[in-house]
């Protein structure tokens, strides 16, 4: 059951019964309030890896390790195992498609009893945290070995422990960066050469055709890597007893792996396609598996570095060679310290730095057909009167590149009566009767309220030729624009895209609780937006 992880845990079973142990992951801090309260309780504090490397001990563990490719191969063995009947456990980093459809998590499965021994458990086993040199499996898988998590020396060092600890047969990838792993290990790879080989390979769009020892497979899945893992997978199912044949006929049905080149959908004639990848060989081999797409135009660079990324990134935009920033795994402050650099970065003297959301409101695109085009509600905490001028010419803009003519905009306050002690009437006002946006109709201050809802106007008495009709929205301050856009999203179904504006091209900044297609979104919004 949940509880609150407050440190309460301990007290809420009234029998006075204990758990056995609290289980942390790498990422689970001391100061984890349930971790203190075990402490100080005495309960045994286990990492996961430790909790895993007891169960695979109990199991004939298939154990898959690599720096690339760990998901979709654990995911294939334990296809082929089940599609055999060996019943197989399963414990993974990524869904599979197969198993999430039919309504369950996906990256685990319960075995069943096997009636010749241990049951069988296939895993992926993590070098990012060094979790796989706990594990002491019955057969060990080791894929490929580039640059990740850690450098390759020290991955390599445990990837010699995981050979020692495997207790039955290594299986191993014919590739040189593996060539100490390989005496007395059952090699796989392309073309010619020892071991298991795949021959006569043709790749298709969306799959692949290959035989193993003249047995004839189809993958529904793309790219020579997808072929490796295949061969992969094929090896170690024949390490547990399972003929060629079998295994043919399980991976034909292969459903494939949660964002593992997974097609999200087709809309105005593009296709939207979905992969982990994020690091270079995973990146290589992903485009590689676009067979019939124009990646002529696609350019990858290759910076291992999160901080020199960054700033090769903002050069590159900079430089022309790229039209829109997007923040990846670097922290948000040093994103913006990029972005404001006064030398090298994108803010031009005298703009304000900014930030436009678009909303589509259901019910608001049921009572107009509009879309709303919204600032500032992440940047500037209390903008001024020139801010405030600014961030609206931001809207207007963003409003006019999707097509809108004559846009209404909105100067938000909690009333429409101006007050010298409502300092947000008097800007709006002041900006308002100041005019200079073109043919946009502006109209401040003006309460939400009024804004968005014709009837609010009819009922209030007033005369607006933007309330109930804007299509922008300019905040008084960061408080009230981002109370919006919570609320919108979260209450109102709103799908949002964002980008931070003011710069000299645009920039696209999500929050990590943001939906991916919120993100998504947010590119295409940033791609609008480019001058």
């Amino acid at each position: 059951s949940l509880v609150p992880q407050d440190g309460s845990f301990l007290a809420l079973d009234p029998a006075g019964d204990r758990p056995d142990a609290v289980v942390v992951s790498t990422a689970v801090e001391d100061r984890v309030p349930d971790v203190r309260a075990a402490r100080e309780a005495g309960v045994p504090i286990l990492h996961r890896s430790e909790l895993l490397a007891r169960h695979v001990a109990s199991h004939r563990t298939i154990a898959v390790s690599g720096t690339s490719g760990k998901s979709t191969v654990t995911a294939m063995v334990f296809t082929i195992l089940r599609e055999a009947g060996l019943g197989p456990g399963l414990l993974t980093g990524a869904g599979l498609a197969d198993l999430v459809a039919a309504g369950h998590l996906g990256n685990a499965w319960a075995p069943a009893p096997a009636a010749d021994g241990p049951p069988w458990l296939v895993i992926e086993a993590d070098e990012s945290d060094g979790s796989l040199v706990r594990y002491r499996p019955w057969a060990g898988v080791v894929l490929n070995l580039g640059l990740d998590h850690k450098p390759p020396a020290e991955i390599m060092a445990m990837f010699m422990t995981f050979r020692e600890n495997v207790q039955g047969p290594l299986i191993v990838a014919d590739r040189p960066e593996l060539a100490d792993l390989r005496g007395g290990a059952l090699v796989y790879g392309l073309g010619d050469g020892p071991g298991l080989r795949a021959r006569d390979v043709v790749l298709e769009r969306d799959g692949a055709r290959f035989t193993i020892e003249d047995t004839a497979f189809g993958l529904p899945v793309p790219g020579a890597y997808n072929v490796e893992n295949a061969l992969a997978a094929v090896a170690a199912a024949r390490a547990a007893g399972v003929p060629l044949d079998a295994a043919a006929r399980a991976l034909a049905g292969f459903g494939g792996v949660a964002r593992r080149f997974q097609t999200v959908g087709v809309a105005g004639g593009v296709e939207v396609i979905d992969d982990f990848a994020h690091n270079p060989d995973k990146i290589a081999a992903a485009l590689g598996a676009a067979q019939d797409l124009d990646l002529a135009a696609v350019r990858v660079v290759d910076e291992p570095d999160v901080a020199a990324a960054g700033a090769r990134a903002v050069a590159m935009v900079r430089g022309g060679e790229a039209d829109v920033l997007m923040k990846g795994l670097i922290a948000t402050s040093d994103y913006m310290k990029l972005i404001l650099d006064k030398e090298r970065g994108l803010l031009p003297p005298g703009n304000v730095l900014s930030h436009v959301s678009v909303f589509e409101l259901p019910a608001y695109v049921a009572a107009c057909g509009k879309l709303l085009f919204a600032g500032d509600v992440a940047i500037i905490p209390a903008p001024d009167r020139e801010a405030k001028r600014q961030i609206l010419g931001y809207c207007l803009d963003a409003a006019r590149s999707f097509g809108v003519e004559a846009p209404r905009a909105a100067l938000i306050a909690a009333t429409e009566k101006v007050s010298p002690r409502m300092p947000a009437t008097t800007d709006a006002a002041e900006i308002a009767a100041a005019g200079g946006f073109g043919d946009a109709i502006v109209e401040g201050p003006l309460a939400l309220d009024v804004a968005l809802s014709a009837e609010a106007c009819r009922i209030k008495g007033l005369d607006s030729r933007v309330g109930g009709e804007a299509d922008v929205l300019v905040f008084p301050n960061i408080e009230t624009g981002n109370v919006f856009y919570k609320a919108s999203t979260l209450l109102a179904g709103a799908r949002l895209a964002a980008a931070v504006v003011g710069t000299s091209a645009p920039c696209v900044l999500t929050s990590r609780a943001d939906s991916e297609e919120s993100k998504f979104l947010s590119i295409a919004l940033g791609c609008r937006l480019v001058k």
